[in-house]
């Protein structure tokens, strides 16, 4: 059986959404942004584009760019979210009850394939999805398929508007994913592509073949094993395989950076009361929590906490995403962009183990092969580290790594 990942990304969720809302639209230029000339753009048509008006670029600026007829809509936050919960529902009832949601306009579903043509299968579904979205909703998405989240995200940017691209085979991989620029790769940013040049790496091939792992660890931190694992397409679910839900997530994406950290608190505390909510409806409970951040200048920080006793209820999670918060967060340095919480290693009440090496006779054969290279790619480069004593690493991003709090 095999698991396959869609990743549905909307082509100009907010534009396309005004569109449909303007009874007398007539393919013109449209603008949704602020009501003054010095917000910015928060999304543009693709008939905007064609002048060069990109998200984030000031209203002053597209007006020198675009025709008179351009039409300017306010942002209305509230109906984007409300048309976003109401897809995402329609899309978990019909066609799969995996869903996990990324941001406003972008999610993945996740599909167990048990047919060999399971290539030709995931290639018709996506074009069903694509189409009947479009027909339903009169929204156009463009799809990406994979093998892993990774993988089914950066291949729904190869075709938009409305496109589909799969990266599913050792040939895909090779042939699509390797030869793009290192700064394409999603979680790479500005600053980690000028750290990765430095390296010499400046694809995504160089970083899958480096064995320069005393500089990628020093780079990527706590995060290496899964820029390496992303890079050479693998899995990194090490839990059993069986029906059940293997992580919950939830995200929120400001599209004005936030300061206040009192705000950011309320949206922390909506956040882990959501999450709280689905472990009670799954009878589960979370050994991992991980935090994500992300800056206005879209730089992303990391940091997660492991238990050895799991736990679930609403006043024990929200007391470990505040503490996450206040280890990673500086009010000084940043305005957050974006939050993000991801509870693994799920435990339900009436089965799951975490799994153990010498215990795989239930995994197919790919998750057994993933397994088993991560487990490998660790010891080598645990092995290249320690030959050098001059890498040394503080005793807090040692924490950042594994900390155990029970």
């Amino acid at each position: 059986m095999k698991k396959i990942y869609l990743h549905i990304d909307f082509d100009a969720f907010f534009a396309s959404v005004e569109e449909n809302a303007l009874s007398n639209y007539q393919q013109e230029p449209l603008i949704v942004c602020g009501i003054l000339d010095n917000t910015v753009c928060c999304s543009a048509n693709y008939i905007a584009r064609q002048y060069g008006v990109k998200a984030g670029m000031p209203v002053f600026m597209i007006k020198k760019l675009v025709p008179k007829n351009t039409l300017y809509v306010q942002t209305r936050l509230d109906l984007y979210e409300r048309i976003s919960k109401e897809i995402f529902n329609y899309l978990k009832q019909k066609y799969s009850n995996e869903i996990i949601v990324y941001s406003v306009d972008e999610c993945w579903l996740v599909f167990h394939v048990k047919t060999k043509k399971y290539e030709d299968y995931v290639l018709n579904k996506a074009k069903q999805i694509q189409d009947d979205i479009l027909k339903t909703y009169k929204l156009s998405c463009s799809i990406g398929i994979g093998r892993s989240m990774f993988l089914a995200k950066m291949a729904s940017d190869f075709k938009k508007p409305f496109g589909i691209t799969s990266i599913l085979t050792d040939d895909d991989i090779q042939n699509k994913l390797w030869p793009l620029p290192i700064n394409k790769m999603f979680m790479v940013g500005k600053n980690l592509t000028k750290k990765l040049n430095e390296i010499d790496i400046y694809t995504i091939k160089d970083l899958a073949l480096c064995k320069n792992y005393r500089a990628l660890k020093k780079i990527l931190t706590i995060n290496y094993i899964d820029y390496l694992m992303n890079a050479n397409g693998k899995d990194n679910e090490i839990v059993l395989y069986n029906d059940k839900q293997k992580s919950f997530s939830i995200k929120r994406t400001f599209f004005k950076p936030v300061l206040q950290i009192s705000e950011l608190y309320e949206y922390l505390n909506w956040m882990s009361d959501e999450l709280s909510i689905y472990l009670k409806k799954a009878r589960a409970k979370t050994k991992r929590i991980t935090l994500f951040l992300e800056n206005k200048k879209h730089h992303f920080y990391r940091m997660q906490l492991d238990y050895q006793i799991p736990i679930y209820k609403e006043k024990e999670l929200k007391y470990e995403i505040y503490y996450l918060f206040e280890k990673i967060y500086d009010q000084n340095e940043f305005e957050i962009r974006s939050l993000g919480i991801v509870l693994n290693k799920i435990v339900y009440e009436d089965c799951d183990k975490q799994l153990k090496l010498n215990d795989l006779t239930t995994l197919t054969n790919e998750k057994k092969s993933n397994l088993i290279w991560k487990e490998e790619i660790k010891k080598i480069i645990n092995t290249s580290i320690n030959e050098h004593n001059d890498f040394t690493k503080d005793d807090e991003t040692k924490n950042m790594k594994m900390r155990f709090r029970h």
